[in-house]
């Protein structure tokens, strides 16, 4: 459900410019701050791990969040130029990554 649903989103948001993408993760990272206790108190509950490792997991990636999205748009980087060529990578966004990562 996961999955489907940030696939169905994953349309509109690449759409968005890069100042409308940084408005929203300056507010989702808000709103995690403003709920870590309650996210917490989840995290807790589902994983068994103690509330003040789980509250500091909470506000260290909201300001992870809000970190990033002040880094500013990528900028294409330049693998090879001369006077006849240039080679450049551009990295866009093609869709949702599912992960599964150990804690």
């Amino acid at each position: 459900d996961a999955v489907m649903a940030a696939k169905g989103a994953f349309s509109s948001w690449s759409t968005l410019d890069y100042e409308s993408k940084v408005a929203y993760l300056e507010r989702f990272a808000l709103e995690v701050k403003k709920d870590a206790e309650n996210i917490a108190t989840i995290l807790t509950k589902e994983q068994g791990k103690p509330y003040a490792s789980a509250l500091g997991e909470i506000k260290a990636s909201a300001d992870r969040i809000a970190t990033v999205s002040a880094l500013g748009p990528l900028e294409a980087e330049v693998l090879h130029e001369d006077e006849k060529t240039r080679t450049e990578v551009h990295r866009v966004p093609r869709g949702v990554v599912a992960a599964i990562t150990p804690w």
